[in-house]
């Protein structure tokens, strides 16, 4: 990060093998980095990496960097440690690191860093609260049976992104790393794949093209919502539809694509189905439309109105007929409009 950047969220990546030579990434420097020029407000959270860092090499970092549940460990099994030069009101909750104080410690600063928050978590003895127990540090951690308390240790701050489990991470803990240590899944998505032949993901509805997300209403002349209506799903489905303050049906159809609905055929209140209208002014006369689902469409409503008693003649009428036939014996078939 540099050049300013700002406002920027990295969550639930997995690097390695960080270092490249002359060329790239020098095998000291991290992969997780602030580099100077005051990058600020950038959230890096439930990343696994070999090294985080914020350097001085272009100057000053800028405030309100956070690093959330970041797991530092490098590709052979060795832990790392977060290193901060010139990044002040930085936030660190839950993060991973060594815990060989022998030879550095979990975070290391130097210059105008200072910290806003910095919590691994919280121990919770008997008869303690997450309110009352024992808040530790990182650097608290290196110390003699610091893994024991690490792994004792618990953290309400789940995540500054998410509010549940992304839909990538289902069959994952939420958070899937940092405390409670022996209660996460310890792993995420990405770093799972890369050991499998799996090697990225994409959501089903970024296969193609992006979802159009479009309200479906039936109403009859007064414009009081009623009825179920029909989508079609190889048969037809049939959906109610919800009357406030119920939230509006909606689907989420694929841009391009054609979808068929069929309002409700029944007699309602001595009311049937008229037209379809679309959010745009659109009007289709058959029940049973096809909508091509273009990026103006958010809506279409199903518009039923009084029906009118009546007598209608309907009869073949023949100006020659084949030698040998009756018309007046042939069969007419009629379907209601829809």
């Amino acid at each position: 990060m540099v050049n300013g950047a700002n406002c920027n969220i990295f969550t639930y990546n997995y690097s390695r093998e960080k270092g490249t030579g002359p060329l790239g990434c020098m095998p000291d420097d991290g992969d997780i980095v602030l580099h100077s020029q005051y990058s600020y407000a950038n959230l890096f959270e439930q990343n696994w990496c070999e090294f985080i860092q914020a350097d001085d090499v272009h100057g000053n970092n800028g405030p309100y960097n956070a690093f959330i549940r970041n797991v530092i460990k490098d590709h052979n099994g060795y832990w790392n440690n977060i290193e901060l030069i010139n990044a002040p009101n930085t936030a660190i909750l839950g993060n991973v690191t060594t815990l060989d104080y022998s030879s550095t410690l979990p975070i290391v600063t130097d210059g105008s860093t200072s910290f806003s928050t910095d919590r691994f978590g919280t121990w919770i003895q008997e008869g303690q609260t997450y309110e009352t127990g024992t808040i530790f540090t990182h650097n608290d951690l290196a110390a003699p049976g610091g893994v024991f308390i690490r792994d004792a240790c618990s953290l309400l701050d789940y995540s500054y992104f998410y509010d549940n489990n992304p839909d990538f991470a289902i069959g994952y803990t939420f958070p899937a790393l940092g405390p409670p240590m022996l209660e996460v899944t310890g792993s995420i998505p990405a770093k799972d794949r890369y050991f499998s032949n799996q090697k990225t993901y994409i959501h089903p509805s970024k296969l193609t093209k992006h979802p159009v997300v479009v309200t479906v209403e039936q109403k009859n002349s007064s414009g009081t919502l009623f009825g179920n209506i029909d989508h079609w799903e190889d048969t037809w489905q049939n959906y109610p539809i919800p009357i406030p303050p119920e939230d509006p049906l909606e689907f989420q159809l694929r841009l391009g694509s054609t979808h068929a609905f069929r309002a409700d055929q029944n007699l309602n209140g001595g009311e049937k189905f008229r037209l379809w209208e679309t959010n745009t002014g659109d009007k289709y006369f058959l029940n049973h439309n096809e909508f091509i689902v273009d990026e103006n469409l958010s809506g279409i409503v199903a518009r039923h109105h009084p029906a009118v008693d009546g007598t209608v003649t309907i009869r073949n009428e023949f100006l020659s007929a084949p030698s040998g036939t009756n018309p007046v014996n042939d069969v007419i078939e009629f379907k209601d409009h829809g």
